[in-house]
């Protein structure tokens, strides 16, 4: 039976045993005085999980712009090695770019993503809608666009800075329209 502002008043079973039971809990820890210990403990366990957490954002921050940097070190080796080959004759250009080729298909059979391993949960939401880090700068300006020109900043503003770029060389007037004949 459960107190009642206007009396007493009979509840369910079930009811009865989950307020007897959270009760009855609650009075064994007061009862050996082991609040404090239960509530410390809390304390180091969230502690622990919030120094996991941390640590696995900082690797997660550290490993795309360092795997970013040994690839472009690795890509400019290989362009060195193979300048070096073909210098010095022991490589034509056409079995560089065939090696080049065939390390970039076997790096993406390799490291590439793998496919779905069993049937999706859509109770696992780990979702990040953040870009690269290479495009921070460029998310944090077009966030200061208002919303209407959203649309024509991304689509219409790219196509036109191309084509102007794409133009440029034929607005000289100079008489030298040749890169190698221009006075120095």
């Amino acid at each position: 039976m459960t107190v009642n502002p206007s009396g007493w008043r009979p509840s369910s079973p079930a009811n009865e045993q989950g307020e007897s039971a959270t009760v009855t809990g609650n009075r064994i820890v007061k009862a050996f005085n082991t609040e404090l210990w239960e509530v410390l403990r809390f304390k180091k366990a969230a502690q622990r999980l919030l120094r996991a957490n941390l640590r696995s954002v900082r690797i997660q921050s550290i490993s795309s712009p360092l795997m970013d940097t040994i690839g472009a070190i690795a890509i400019a080796l290989m362009l060195l090695i193979g300048r070096i080959q073909i210098q010095e004759h022991r490589m034509t250009m056409g079995m560089f770019a065939a090696f080049i080729i065939l390390a970039v298909a076997a790096c993406a059979l390799y490291f590439g993503p793998f496919g779905p391993t069993g049937k999706p949960d859509p109770t696992i939401i780990q979702t990040v809608p953040k870009p690269d880090y290479f495009f921070l700068w460029l998310y944090a300006l077009l966030s200061l666009l208002p919303p209407s020109l959203e649309t024509p900043a991304l689509l219409i503003g790219p196509v036109v800075v191309i084509a102007g770029l794409l133009l440029l060389p034929f607005r000289n007037s100079e008489q030298f329209c040749c890169l190698i004949l221009r006075p120095r």
